[in-house]
């Protein structure tokens, strides 16, 4: 809730203070400084010493970027990436996040990227001979993800009430994106946090995401990597998968015009979703959302033979769900003659046991070959085939 904030500090040395939210009163004497601000939802005051600066206007957001003596090099990098991506925020939103922008770049930071409101926290502890490509890249995730959370998670809330999965979800996927649209091949980021969440669910922990926020103060390990960030985003990407990219862009857009003031519930998400794709997706919110469910699909065997009478070869592929969740999943079947047939398989609807009349005999099937499903257990996901038996009616 909005609060009138009052900050009253003195320092044993000579410090940068920086605030994007309101002015700082400082006394150069004495070392104390003096923050306020009205009618604001949170306080944002950083103090370092030895930072140096850089400004530059991106369209109408004036940026302001502070950065490390020993990260002199890269500045000019972190700006060129702030640039291009708020350009690309711009095209895909149709505005801008924010008129202002603070981004403090620093070698020392607990997380790859912390935002908050008109403020992002990137840590860089590159050395100046690293290579910039791979600094680049980095960077770029970090940056990205951390400019997302402008709309996703400052413009649209979600109630601090509830583990603020959607727009973390909303944010990682957007950094994901512009990621693809750059050309890079993986999301690395991403990635890292999808594998903690994918931990902690082999690990037993209930990984329901309807769940109070504070109840992750109770987990041994960061509820908050694993759940907000990493489930969030898993479930996200499914969803955008499974409704097609057009059809979330249009949600996303309605998001952004429907919940400027007021916090998106898991249930306003579900509605927007339904309302705009046609589809029923109680199922999949029941499984990922309102329970801790898991998906793990294991491919128990393989039988082939040829037919009698005719060259073709008669495959029998039997599945099995050793999880709690039911997904389509692609079967990829990998043939002697080079070439390889993909297949989707829905459990609930064709049952655990499938047979296909091919041309040539398998060599592997492959389950999920994308390795786009979070299964938990994927070392049962591949299976080498053994000879054909002999000729069947």
């Amino acid at each position: 809730l909005p609060a009138d904030y009052k900050v009253d500090a003195r320092s044993n040395e000579k410090m940068v203070v920086i605030s994007p939210l309101a002015p700082v009163s400082i006394n150069n004497t004495d070392r104390s400084y003096q923050y306020s601000s009205s009618r604001a939802e949170e306080m944002s005051l950083v103090y370092s010493p030895h930072m140096l600066s850089r400004s530059v206007d991106v369209g109408d957001i004036q940026v302001r970027f502070y950065y490390d003596n020993s990260l002199q090099k890269w500045s000019s990098l972190s700006l060129e990436i702030l640039t291009e991506a708020l350009t690309y925020f711009k095209d895909r939103y149709g505005r801008w996040p924010i008129k202002r922008l603070t981004v403090i770049s620093m070698a020392q930071n607990p997380q790859p990227v912390v935002a908050s409101n008109q403020l992002i926290l990137l840590r860089n502890s590159f050395p100046e001979d690293a290579d910039p490509e791979i600094v680049r890249r980095r960077l770029t995730e970090h940056l990205v993800y951390g400019l997302a959370q402008q709309y996703w998670g400052y413009q649209v809330k979600q109630d601090t009430a509830d583990v603020p999965w959607i727009t973390q979800g909303l944010a990682l996927l957007q950094a994901q994106n512009y990621v693809k649209a750059k050309n890079q091949k993986s999301f690395l980021l991403g990635d890292a946090l999808v594998e903690d969440y994918l931990r902690t669910a082999r690990q037993g922990w209930n990984t329901r995401l309807n769940a109070p926020a504070d109840s992750l103060s109770h987990w041994p390990q960061n509820g908050f990597v694993a759940l907000a960030q990493g489930k969030g985003f898993t479930v996200v990407r499914l969803l955008e998968g499974m409704l097609g990219k057009k059809v979330f862009e249009q949600v996303e857009t309605l998001l952004l015009q429907q919940y400027q003031s007021q916090p998106l519930t898991t249930a306003a998400f579900q509605e927007s979703l339904q309302s705009v794709s046609g589809k029923d997706l109680d199922w999949f919110f029941g499984q990922w959302v309102k329970r801790g469910d898991i998906l793990d699909y294991a491919i128990q065997s393989v039988r082939q033979a040829r037919q009698k009478e005719s060259e073709l070869i008669k495959a029998v592929i039997t599945l099995q769900n050793m999880g709690d969740i039911e997904m389509p999943m692609t079967l990829a079947l990998r043939m002697s003659n080079g070439n390889t047939l993909l297949k989707l398989w829905s459990a609930g609807k064709d049952g655990q046991r499938l047979t296909y009349e091919l041309p040539s005999p398998l060599v592997s099937v492959t389950l999920d070959p994308s390795n786009s499903m979070p299964d938990i257990d994927r070392s049962n996901n591949v299976y080498k085939v053994p000879g054909l038996v002999k000729s069947v009616d």
